[in-house]
């Protein structure tokens, strides 16, 4: 039975937060080290990545990066070395704080309307007729 009020349990929330299953892994060749972090945005330029507590970002160049299809999704590989991770973290945070920065310079636009005078006249001279009738 459908229960709205139903807590969700931490499969459903991890299927919810991540659309799909796309995942990138990054393999650091020089220490035998890798990380896997859910992808949050494709595009043609760079696959941008997360892990699920929103500490390691990663921005990576769409062309060094080797596309599989697993299972439950794409699966970037990015192989390189530690300088090269290192800079795609960098490049993720600094387009971060980019993005954070035009949200937070975000001013609401001016109404400038222009003093309709058309509008006063025609009040005026309907006025003044109102007035003239009155005193008739």
């Amino acid at each position: 039975m459908f229960n709205p009020f139903k807590k969700k349990d931490a499969e459903e929330e991890d299927f919810y937060e991540y659309t799909t299953g796309d995942v990138l892994i990054t393999f650091d060749a020089e220490n035998q080290t890798g990380d896997v972090v859910h992808v949050t945005d494709v595009n043609h330029e760079r696959v941008l990545g997360a892990d699920s507590y929103g500490r390691t970002h990663y921005a990576v160049p769409i062309s060094d990066v080797k596309i599989f299809t697993g299972r439950k999704g794409r699966i970037f590989f990015y192989n390189a070395p530690s300088e090269s991770i290192m800079d795609t973290q960098r490049i993720a945070d600094l387009e971060k704080s980019t993005v954070l920065q035009q949200i937070t310079r975000y001013h609401e636009p001016a109404n400038h309307q222009p003093i309709d005078v058309m509008k006063y006249v025609l009040v005026g001279i309907i006025g003044i007729m109102g007035v003239i009738l009155a005193l008739s």
